[in-house]
């Protein structure tokens, strides 16, 4: 289930940036972290400038399938990214993004620019344990809630359409490769 999700997520963030190129890039890097939920983030992208990487923007994903009055982060995931990035890096060197995509469009958050400005203090409230598990297994936790104004807004909707319209564009090419393989060219 966590590799389905992630998958997703993965499929919905290479639409957008097909529609929309939403990250403040002139030359970027992208590296998309493997689906199997390993990670502290989803993605990074790195920021160039005349051959040199200015800024890395760290990339937390989520798919929604409800529309919330806010959406929220666990401290402890910014911290895990956080702890990643600052391993070869100063704080000014990278930033932390958070993508939602929602019933009602896809929002995206700087993270770091919102708490570190203190526009959001944490807060405790009643959550699933582990959604991918159980939606009905409730703890309390620590978060910070994001108002959608704060964010930039792409008028995006994810839905299982789109995933399997980009399955269907992919088996359509895999099916192509695998017949010029066979014949050496393409019918």
């Amino acid at each position: 289930m966590i590799q389905e999700a992630s998958f997703k997520e993965r499929v919905a963030l290479h639409n957008l940036e097909k529609l929309y190129n939403p990250f403040p890039v002139e030359l970027y890097f992208k590296y998309i972290t493997s689906y199997d939920g390993n990670d502290y983030y989803d993605a990074l992208y790195q920021r160039h400038f005349e051959g040199i990487i200015r800024k890395r923007y760290f990339i937390e994903i989520k798919i929604r399938d409800k529309i919330f009055p806010d959406y929220f982060i666990e401290p402890k995931k910014i911290k895990d990214i956080e702890s990643v990035a600052l391993k070869n890096l100063s704080k000014d060197e990278f930033e932390i993004l958070y993508l939602n995509f929602t019933p009602e469009g896809t929002f995206l958050w700087n993270v770091r620019n919102l708490i570190d400005n203190n526009k959001y203090k944490m807060e405790k409230r009643l959550a699933n344990k582990c959604t991918m598990k159980s939606r009905t297994d409730k703890i309390e936790k620590d978060f910070f809630a994001f108002e959608k104004t704060d964010a930039k807004f792409f008028n995006y909707i994810w839905d299982d359409l789109q995933l399997k319209s980009h399955l269907n564009k992919y088996f359509q090419s895999a099916s192509t490769i695998q017949k010029t393989k066979q014949i050496g060219f393409q019918l």
